[in-house]
């Protein structure tokens, strides 16, 4: 009885060393699976050449230049934020965007107009925007360039011009005159 209890204690401890081995080499392997990678692509538009500050979008710059009176047409171009094109935008396939512009900070009586920053001067000086470079397609405060998409970059021309004859004075005090207009692209 005591070589079966003797043979039962080594059996019992030979099944045990055998099992735990056989239980860890259990936990080893590899597991493979999947994971799912996607991206949704929402329509929408882009300003490519503006710039952000504090929050404030910059698309672009009309400098009419310097001079020493207003008896003559003076034209301008936008030139968007990167200084040499005008505003730049890139759309979704498909869409109709549109940009509109507002009257700026000083409209009146439906013209916008630029206000002597640098002087106590009322005197303003009346402006318009044209979508072409004839001047003929008037953007009104309020009015807007209709543009279509097909996912490539494009280019918004707006033109400006200060013309003798909206103004006041064609010799106003000397100084800059300046406003602000908001641009909205919308789809």
């Amino acid at each position: 009885m005591k070589i079966n209890k003797m043979l039962l204690c080594a059996l019992g401890y030979a099944l045990t060393t055998s099992v735990v081995p056989s239980v860890a080499s259990a936990a080893e392997g590899t597991l493979s699976g999947q994971v799912g990678v996607q991206v949704t692509i929402k329509e929408g538009c882009a300003v490519t050449n503006g710039s952000s500050s504090s929050g404030t979008n910059s698309w672009g710059t009309l400098n009419f230049g310097t001079y020493a009176d207003l008896t003559a047409a003076i034209n301008g171009t936008v030139l968007g934020s990167d200084g040499t094109n005008a505003v730049t935008i890139t759309c979704t396939d498909g869409l109709t965007p549109t940009m509109t512009l507002d009257g700026g900070k000083n409209e009146a009586s439906n013209v916008r107009n630029m206000v002597n920053t640098s002087g106590t001067t009322t005197t303003d000086i009346a402006y318009h925007l044209y979508s072409d470079a004839n001047h003929t397609t008037e953007i009104e405060p309020g009015g807007s360039v209709s543009l279509t998409a097909d996912g490539a970059a494009q280019s918004i021309p707006i033109y400006g011009r200060i013309v003798p004859d909206d103004q006041t004075s064609t010799s106003p005090a000397s100084g800059t005159y300046s406003d602000t207009v908001t641009a909205t692209l919308s789809w």
